[in-house]
C-alpha cells in the first residue's frame, strides 16, 4: 500500500469558516427564531444539555412559539421516537447502525447524538488505520501494450493515510461534565453547514453544498468512506481540470515513445495507472470556490486510470497520434492536525471525545478522453 506524507495545518475543512459564515448569515438565524425552527432547535439542544448534565429543575424552559416535535431518529426508513444523550444507567453495548439505514445525505443532528457511544471503544477501533484497497502500487504510468484499440482498465493503487490525522477517535470515555459543551459545539456547526445549503447563502456566496455535506458525515461520526462528486469538482476548479489534461497529454507522448521504440505498424494500446499525485490549490481558487476547500481542504491526492491508444502515421513520415481515455481517481482523508489552530483544535476535540470521526473522502470520475 502506498503511503500518502501529508500535513493539514493549511487544510480548508474546519470551524472558523462555518462560525463565521454563521455570523454572516445571523438575518437567516434571526429570521428562523421568529417562526417555530429556531424555538424547536434551541428545545432540541437544551434537552441534550439537560440530559447529559442530569439537572431537571428549571432546566429545559425554552417554550417554542409552535409545538416542536420531540427529536428522533430513522429506523429503516421510519421515524422512530428516542431520547437525545441520557447517560445510561449501566454500561451497555455500543449500537451499532447499519450504513444503509442512514445514508449521508439523510443524516439528522438527532441521528448522531443518539448513536453517541459512552465507553471508548477498543484499542484497535480507536487507533485504525485509514485505508482504501485498491491494486500495487505502479512502477510505472504505462502497463504493457497490447494490439488493437482497448485494455483491461486496472484498479487504482491501494491507499493508506501516512499520519495519525485527528488522532485516536473516542480516546476519551463519556464525561457527563464535557457534554454540555460538545453537545452545543457539536449542533452549532451541524446547523452552520445546514444554511450553507439554503438559498440565502449563495446571496452572500457562501452556498457549499459539498462542505456541508462533508462537515456532517464528519459530524455524524460512522468514519465511513464517503463518495464525492469528482466531475463537479473538475468543473468548479479548473486548474486541477488543466493539471489532469497536462497528464493526459504527458501520457500519450510516453505512449508514442514506447510504440515507436517498438516499431508498432498497427493501432497499440496501453493501460494506464498513474502513481498518487497531490494537487495543490491555490489562495485564489479557495476565494473562488470556497465549496470544494472547504470540503476537500487546499490539497488533495488523485490518480489516473484507462488506456491510452496509439496509431502509426497513415503515411510515411506523417504524425504519430494518441488517443487518451482515463478517469480521475480521488483519495483524501478528512481529519485536522494542527493543534496550534482553534478551529483544528475544535474539531480534534470533538473526534477524540467521540462526538465526530475522520473519513476518507473518495471518488471517481467519468472518462476523459483527449487527443493528440
Amino acid at each position: 500500500m502506498v503511503m500518502i506524507s501529508r500535513r493539514r495545518g493549511d487544510r480548508g475543512e474546519g470551524a472558523v469558516s462555518y462560525l463565521a459564515m454563521v455570523l454572516l448569515l445571523g438575518a437567516v438565524a434571526g429570521a428562523m427564531m421568529k417562526s417555530s425552527v429556531g424555538p424547536a432547535i434551541v428545545s432540541t439542544a437544551e434537552s441534550a444539555v439537560c440530559s447529559v448534565t442530569q439537572r431537571s429543575a428549571g432546566c429545559g424552559t425554552v417554550t417554542p412559539s409552535a409545538p416542536a416535535a420531540a427529536p428522533t431518529r430513522r429506523v429503516g426508513g421510519a421515524r422512530a421516537m428516542a431520547p437525545i444523550l441520557a447517560a445510561p444507567a449501566a454500561r451497555a453495548a455500543p449500537k451499532v447502525t447499519p450504513p444503509e439505514v442512514i445514508p449521508p445525505e439523510d443524516l439528522q443532528w438527532a441521528d448522531a447524538i443518539d448513536n453517541y457511544q459512552w465507553d471508548r471503544p477498543s484499542e484497535k477501533e480507536m487507533y485504525a488505520p485509514m485505508t482504501y484497497p485498491g491494486g500495487p502500487q505502479p512502477t510505472s504510468p504505462l502497463g504493457a501494450g497490447v494490439s488493437g484499440i482497448t485494455a483491461a482498465e486496472p484498479a487504482p493503487p491501494a491507499f493508506t493515510r501516512a499520519d495519525k490525522g485527528s488522532g485516536p477517535w473516542h480516546y476519551y470515555a463519556g464525561n457527563p461534565a464535557m457534554m454540555p459543551g460538545m453537545t452545543l459545539a457539536h449542533l452549532q456547526l451541524w446547523n452552520a453547514a445546514d444554511l450553507t445549503e439554503l438559498p440565502p447563502a449563495a446571496l452572500v456566496g457562501y452556498h457549499t453544498p459539498h462542505a456541508a455535506r462533508n462537515i456532517k458525515h464528519f459530524l455524524g461520526n460512522t468514519g465511513r468512506p464517503l463518495d464525492q462528486d469528482v466531475d463537479q469538482l473538475l468543473v468548479d476548479l479548473p486548474s486541477f481540470a488543466e493539471k489532469v489534461a497536462k497528464g493526459q497529454d504527458d501520457l500519450g507522448r510516453l505512449a508514442v515513445k514506447r510504440a515507436q521504440r517498438v516499431g508498432s505498424t498497427q493501432p497499440i494500446t496501453f493501460p494506464v495507472n498513474t502513481k498518487w499525485k497531490s494537487f495543490n490549490s491555490s489562495r485564489d481558487e479557495a476565494r473562488s470556490s470556497p465549496d470544494w476547500y472547504n470540503a476537500l481542504g487546499s490539497s488533495f491526492t488523485y490518480n489516473q486510470t484507462g488506456q491510452v491508444t496509439v496509431r502509426p502515421p497513415v503515411q510515411v513520415g506523417g504524425p504519430w497520434r494518441y488517443d487518451v481515455s482515463t478517469r480521475v481517481n480521488l483519495r483524501d482523508p478528512y481529519d485536522f492536525d494542527d493543534r496550534n489552530k482553534i478551529d483544528h483544535k475544535l474539531m480534534i476535540g470533538l473526534h477524540q471525545w467521540g462526538f465526530a470521526r475522520d473519513f476518507l473522502a473518495y471518488g471517481a470520475s467519468d472518462r476523459l478522453r483527449r487527443t493528440g
